[in-house]
């Protein structure tokens, strides 16, 4: 494959993996990471004269888009992880008392 195409699978990937994240399904997603980090390395494995500028500009906007949303899945699971540990405190306080 031509540092074109797997430029153009490193993208589709990537759209993926936003999608997932979206929709917090983080079940592909370890494998979807694997496979579009293979094609990363296809696609910037050529000169830079002849990597499409247009399409690794378009891929680094959606890593950055991929990261600002990992950062608020992690603060999300985070905040759910303080939740569940007050409530945990709060019912054995609550037997504690009784």
């Amino acid at each position: 494959m031509n540092n074109h195409g797997a430029l153009e699978q490193a993208i589709r990937l990537t759209d993926e993996i936003l999608v997932l994240l979206e929709e917090q399904d983080l079940s592909r997603l370890d494998a979807l990471e694997v496979e579009r980090q293979s094609f990363m390395g296809q696609a910037f494995s050529q000169p830079a004269e002849q990597i499409d500028r247009i399409k690794s500009m378009y891929l680094l906007s959606l890593n950055q888009e991929v990261v600002e949303k990992l950062i608020v899945l992690k603060l999300s699971i985070r905040q759910k992880q303080q939740v569940a540990s007050n409530a945990s405190k709060a019912t054995r306080a609550y037997r504690n008392h009784q």
